[in-house]
């Protein structure tokens, strides 16, 4: 409520003897005032934004009085009040995000407080870590849209002081294919933001095993990590002499000294002759950079490694390719069907992918590989991948009728690649490996002494053969996987008709049609590396036709 002395609204009025005094009042009356002279008036909220037409008199000394009206706009001036929550200093392990639980500002006002809004300034704070300083800032508003501001500080600090529990060492006969043995667990992990990583360093001639995977972990927590400073080594724990002792095996829990089970630190022997033991919580520490420690896993498998396969067909292999007279093209090669010394090629892959559920990728890929390379349904020649390139067989080169002699080794040297090019740039067969996750794909194919790590497809001549792949773990167990597959022309021969042959109508009314050879025709051939069952009759057909 405000109230209005009669003489604010004098605007200068006079008398020509004696002035007295001033009155005033509402024009019209409300809840908050009547319509009677008075020596002030009173203007409520629930004017504030009208116009009040109030009548203002003026007495002189003899009781002469006069009136006039005035319009008065009512407006609110005054601002309402804002009460803030009191500050809060909070660790980031109780700290609310949501904030709901620091409070909400108050506020008053002289007529009408219409709301309150609330906003966050996160300039200062981590969200990431959940540290730092949040400025909360409240606006109150009353009716007339006036405003008053406060402000709130939310100081999280932050804490660290997870414990780490880290996997048992491992003595593995079968593996589930993921090629982990455990992890590191860890209790509070409130606060932290924790990265956790593993390096492998696998040995494969041990005593005890097939082969050993020594993994170190590194654990670090990204919001306090300083790559400058060093990690906490812990130690693996070997309190018995006896190699694989079940007491060997349990990882180490490093805690806070006094800490409760279940997450009571480790006290036990590093080492058989260790005079004490050793309490694990001296490897705690609540500001630690990191943690690394070193896992032991043997494997002793023995299951087989596995491999799949597509063999060579039409609807898999690009076999439409033109023949190259710069491929299997010398005296010495000869195809029977076509009677030719130009053996007919197509480049053809050669590929299997194999795993081991527990060596992953780490196995050993071998083939050898039978060909049939003069055209009698015999595979006489054989390329072992072990003996190929710098190995043995080197560039240019298989051993024509070595599938008898001893390791392949024999056989009649013979030169398929007669391109123009230095020495070190002929083709020779390779094998090429590449691995992707827990698989390892080998493939048959071509590289020169030059660059050796630079492979192709090989061109394989027409015929049946057959390929033999090795698989192999750390463990020793193989798999092998054989088929033969069939290298020929898969390109549609292209037809040509004759246009314009003339018939003879028999008295008979019949007309008779032969069948001529196209060659003698058109002495071309339309048939790219054509073989016997390819080639147009050798004969003439004569068929006769009603009219």
């Amino acid at each position: 409520m405000a109230i209005v002395n009669a003489s604010t609204f004098d605007d200068g009025s006079t008398d020509n003897c004696c002035l007295d005094r001033f009155e005033v009042r509402r024009m019209n009356p409300n809840p908050c005032e009547d319509d009677q002279f008075d020596s002030t008036v009173k203007f409520c909220c629930s004017d504030i934004g009208d116009t009040v037409l109030v009548v203002f008199r003026a007495w002189d000394c003899h009781d002469n009085y006069n009136d006039c009206m005035v319009s008065v706009l009512v407006e609110d001036k005054i601002k309402p009040t804002c009460n803030p929550p009191a500050q809060v200093a909070v660790n980031c392990e109780n700290f609310d995000p949501s904030l709901w639980a620091y409070g909400f500002a108050t506020g008053t006002d002289n007529c009408c407080l219409d709301t309150i809004t609330h906003t966050a300034n996160y300039t200062l704070f981590d969200t990431v870590c959940n540290r730092g300083t949040i400025t909360r800032t409240f606006r109150s508003f009353d009716c007339a849209n006036n405003s008053a501001q406060c402000t709130q500080r939310v100081i999280v600090s932050y804490l660290q002081d997870y414990f780490v529990k880290f996997p048992n060492d491992a003595i593995v006969t079968e593996c589930d294919g993921t090629g982990l043995y455990q992890e590191p667990i860890f209790f509070g992990e409130d606060c932290e933001l924790l990265g956790v990583s593993f390096a492998d360093e696998i040995f494969t001639v041990v005593p005890d095993a097939c082969f050993k995977i020594e993994r170190t972990w590194s654990i670090i927590n990204w919001c306090t990590f300083n790559p400058n400073l060093d990690f906490i080594y812990v130690p693996n724990p070997n309190p018995n002499a006896v190699t694989n002792h079940p007491t060997n095996l349990p990882g180490p829990t490093v805690s806070e000294c006094g800490t409760l089970a279940p997450w009571a630190p480790t006290v036990v022997r590093i080492n058989p002759s260790d005079p004490t033991t050793t309490n694990f919580c001296t490897f705690w520490d609540a500001n630690a950079n990191g943690y690394r420690y070193k896992q032991i896993i043997k494997i002793i498998d023995g299951q087989k490694p596995t491999g799949t396969y597509v063999t060579p067909a039409c609807d898999n292999q690009n076999w439409t390719t033109p023949n190259s007279d710069l491929l299997w093209n010398e005296m010495y090669w000869w195809d029977n069907g076509i009677q030719t010394h130009d053996l007919c090629e197509e480049p053809t892959e050669l590929c299997i992918t194999g795993t081991d559920a527990c060596s992953g990728a780490n196995i050993n890929i071998e083939y050898l590989l039978f060909l049939d390379l003069d055209g009698d349904n015999v595979m006489e020649t054989v390329v072992n991948s072990t003996a190929v390139g710098i190995a043995g067989l080197g560039w240019n080169n298989v051993l024509y009728g070595n599938i008898n002699t001893p390791n392949f080794t024999g056989g009649t040297p013979r030169q398929f690649d007669e391109r123009n090019v230095p020495i070190n740039q002929k083709w020779g067969f390779s094998i090429q490996e590449t691995v992707v996750g827990n698989n390892k794909t080998a493939c048959v194919r071509w590289n020169t002494q030059q660059a050796q790590n630079t492979h192709v497809v090989p061109e394989l001549p027409h015929g049946t053969h057959k390929i033999k792949w090795f698989i192999t773990d750390g463990c020793g167990n193989n798999s092998e996987y054989e088929y033969t597959f069939t290298v020929r022309d898969c390109k549609p021969p292209t037809v040509v008709c004759i246009n314009g042959l003339s018939v003879n109508i028999m008295p008979t009314k019949m007309i008779a049609v032969v069948g001529i050879r196209l060659p003698a025709i058109h002495g071309r051939q339309l048939h790219p590396c054509w073989s016997d069952q390819d080639r147009y009759p050798q004969v003439w057909h004569r068929h006769w036709f009603p009219i």
